[in-house]
């Protein structure tokens, strides 16, 4: 049975969300929130200095099987992003770069749980990256050992702590925190909602009183449409629930794909795409200091395929079968 909308709980966070004047969670990626002077209070979200924890499902199977609601946390010495969590690069500089990864299996998350890595062998172990230093910079790969405890954790962020690490590095012994993603509050890489989820969050911003636009979001959907929304701006500024198309904020060079599934195609499968206009590849744009432009293309062809849909996220594929190929995990607002 597909996922309901909840309209007026997801009215209600979006009008919090309006009412603050400016949301931190649409501004992770530039650490910057509109309009200006809005982040005075602490409000803005920058880049986690640390990393990210995501479902396991959200990778595609690439990483092979793992208990449902599996975490993998990646630990960072660069920064981490929802938008583009496994996508890094580490630089070579004065200091080792590193970059550690870490699977997490439901019956560990809590806090205060401990595990020996070794332990996690079955699921891939705990793996690193490491620059060295001096002239000639090398990436060291391997296999982490020593002893996880999770310090903390929730539905929005977890702390977590490796004692004994080997090969060591300092900042795992100190504990860090890192945000969870498939959190609707912060940039995804992709974003899924119900078109009336949609038609009422746009009636709200276009100046629509409140009550109309939420009784008109709570009629009955005999077919109740999706709306997935992927961000493939470079570098990646992350898809939204509270403003799926960026058009809160100032004008920012985007790319975005809007695809519109009908109840009939939001069922695991591959569905042909000739002849039907679903995706529309939106492109904003900068021009000069004031001039913003938009552009639309529809794709006529190719395919799309839905791996899974849960009530938490939609993963989708897109093929144009001309060589384009967009994979996305979409997290599900409600």
């Amino acid at each position: 049975m597909p996922f309901q909308a909840k309209p007026l709980l997801f009215a209600s966070l979006l009008a919090t969300l309006l009412a603050a004047g400016c949301s931190s969670v649409v501004c992770e990626s530039d650490g910057c929130c509109e309009p200006e002077g809005c982040c005075e209070e602490g409000g803005c979200l920058p880049p986690s200095p640390h990393g990210v924890a995501t479902p396991w499902e959200s990778l595609g199977g690439a990483n092979g099987p793992a208990p449902a609601g599996t975490l993998l946390i990646k630990l960072t010495s660069a920064e981490g992003f929802c938008a583009a969590p496994w996508i890094s690069e580490l630089t070579c500089g004065e200091e080792a770069a590193w970059e550690v990864e870490v699977p997490l299996p439901p019956p560990l998350q809590f806090a205060g749980a401990t595990v020996d890595l070794a332990e996690l062998a079955d699921l891939g172990g705990a793996s690193y990256r490491q620059t060295t230093t001096g002239a000639d910079c090398s990436i060291e790969t391997g296999t982490l050992s020593g002893t996880l405890e999770i310090v903390s954790i929730d539905e929005t962020q977890l702390e977590v702590r490796v004692t004994s690490a080997t090969p060591s590095i300092a900042e795992l012994e100190q504990g860090l925190i890192v945000p969870r993603c498939q959190n609707p509050e912060l940039p995804q890489q992709a974003v899924a909602m119900t078109q009336s989820q949609f038609d009422l969050l746009y009636a709200l911003r276009d100046g629509e009183p409140e009550a109309e636009a939420e009784d008109a979001a709570a009629e009955p959907f005999i077919e109740e449409t999706l709306r997935v929304f992927v961000d493939r701006s470079s570098p990646a500024a992350g898809a939204t629930c509270v403003d799926p198309l960026a058009l809160f904020g100032d004008c920012q060079n985007r790319t975005t794909f809007d695809v519109t599934l009908p109840l009939g195609w939001q069922g695991p499968g591959t569905y042909d795409l000739l002849g039907s206009d679903i995706i529309v590849n939106e492109a904003t744009s900068l021009v000069g200091e004031a001039e913003c432009t938009r552009a639309e293309s529809s794709w006529t062809s190719g395919q799309i395929e839905i791996i899974a849909n849960t009530p938490t996220l939609l993963h989708v594929v897109l093929n144009d079968g001309a060589g384009t190929v967009v994979d996305a995990i979409a997290t599900r607002c409600n």
